[in-house]
Order: structure tokens, then C-alpha cells, then sequence
């Protein structure tokens, strides 16, 4: 008597729970022209093990003049087009429960104009697992009456940025809310480094309403990320710049 012995092969297609959740608030706004825009992306790990996430830039859909950078403890040189939360990046694995905070910049350029960049993330240990997201940047021209007549401070990003090493910061002093008036005001441009230590006075002096643009110069500093905070009046605002030599 024979037997006929048939032998079965099973293919098993394993398949994975997604271990993570991402939260990005907004993929679309507008800038003034010159200033940065900044996405915050959140990467929480909803599994049991400690989650290490990727970040790939796949497209980066952007003007000549534009610059774009991926970030995680701090921001990297527009040509890395791939990050993680690791230690070589700055960061470290996502703990179960924890939350970790990635974000994507756009430096934009002089001329309305607009941008996008798609991004991949998913997770490192289970390449199947990861979700694509598509972020525009438009840019448009502040109203600024250039005779003098401005009723709204504006403090512009400044440009180019990252810079090496000298890059041109750009500001709006308005004329008196109160009185309407154009009297000069007491003006202060100062820079920070990232531990609040003042490095740089650029503007100490009363100016009329208009226009101003000062260069700041920063060959004597090391590579790093700095702040520029503008004072007029009661109005306050501060920028985040990058130095990268």
C-alpha cells in the first residue's frame, strides 16, 4: 500500500499592533516673508517597550531661497534628511506612556512664495509600521507703509537662516498707539544664547516709526541655536535663529 504523504507549507504573515500614536496640531500655515515656520509633531508610545521612532524627509518641495531643517533635541543642517530619537541624534527611546517631541522648521526667503515637505515616521524596530504627513508653507508680504506711517511693530525672522556667520535681522517700530503720533521710542535688540546669557547688543537707541534692518555678526561664537528679542515700548517679541558653521 502506498502512501501519499502531502506536505503543507503555511505561510504566516505576522502582523504588528501599531505601538505609537502621532499628533501633529497643523500641516498648513502662512508666514511673513523672511520668517520661520515651525511644525511640533508628537510621538507618544502607546505599547509596552521602550519605542524608538524615524523621521525621513521624503520630499522637500521648497523655493531656492528656502531652507528647511528636522529637529529633535536640536535642529540639524537642511541636508540631513533622516532622524531618530536616539542618542546620536540627541535624543533617546520613548518610554511606555511618554511622550517625545520631534518638530520640522521651515526658513523661508524675501519673496512670497510657497512650500512643502512630506515626512515619514513610523518605527524603527517594525519598518511596516509608520504613517506620512504633508506639510505646506505659504509666505506673504506684511502691510508696511514705507513712509513712516506703520501702526504695528513686526519683528521679521531673520535671514538667511541657519547662517554662517553673519545674518540680517529685520524690525517695524509703529508710531504711538495712545497718540498716533510718530515720536521715537527707546529700542533694544538684543541676543541670547540658548541658556539666556546675553552675547550680543545689535540696537540700544530711540528710533522714529519705520523700518530698520541691522546685521549681527556672530564669527566669535560657536555653532548653536540663539534667540534675538526686540523691545519697543510695551512691545516684546523674540526669534529663534540657527548658527551653524
Amino acid at each position: 500500500m502506498k502512501y501519499l504523504t502531502l506536505i503543507l507549507f503555511f505561510v504566516f504573515t505576522v502582523t504588528f499592533a501599531q505601538n505609537f500614536e502621532i499628533v501633529v496640531p497643523e500641516q498648513h500655515t502662512s508666514v511673513n516673508l523672511g520668517d520661520e515656520a515651525v511644525f511640533d509633531i508628537l510621538l507618544i508610545n502607546t505599547g509596552s517597550e521602550n519605542l524608538t521612532m524615524y523621521i525621513v524627509r521624503t520630499e522637500n518641495n521648497i523655493p531656492s531661497d528656502w531652507t528647511t531643517s528636522l529637529c529633535v533635541a536640536f535642529c540639524f543642517s537642511p541636508n540631513v534628511d533622516s532622524v531618530a530619537t536616539t542618542r546620536d541624534f540627541g535624543g533617546s527611546p520613548i518610554a511606555p506612556g511618554d511622550t517625545a517631541e520631534v518638530s520640522l522648521h521651515f526658513f523661508t526667503g524675501e519673496n512670497p512664495d510657497s512650500g512643502n515637505v512630506k515626512l515619514k515616521i513610523g518605527d524603527v524596530d517594525n519598518p511596516s509600521q509608520f504613517e506620512m504627513y504633508d506639510f505646506h508653507v505659504s509666505t506673504y508680504l506684511a502691510d508696511v507703509d514705507e513712509s513712516n506711517n506703520v501702526s504695528d511693530f513686526v519683528l521679521y525672522q531673520n535671514y538667511p537662516n541657519p547662517f554662517n556667520p553673519t545674518t540680517n535681522i529685520t524690525y517695524v517700530i509703529a508710531r504711538s498707539e495712545a497718540t498716533q503720533q510718530s515720536a521715537a521710542l527707546q529700542v533694544q535688540l538684543k541676543v541670547y544664547d540658548a541658556l539666556g546669557r546675553e552675547v550680543a547688543t545689535l540696537v540700544n537707541a530711540k528710533q522714529t516709526p519705520g523700518k530698520y534692518s541691522v546685521q549681527f555678526d556672530a564669527t566669535e561664537l560657536p555653532s548653536g541655536i540663539y534667540y534675538y528679542t526686540l523691545r519697543a515700548g510695551n512691545f516684546v517679541q523674540t526669534k529663534k535663529m540657527i548658527l551653524m558653521k
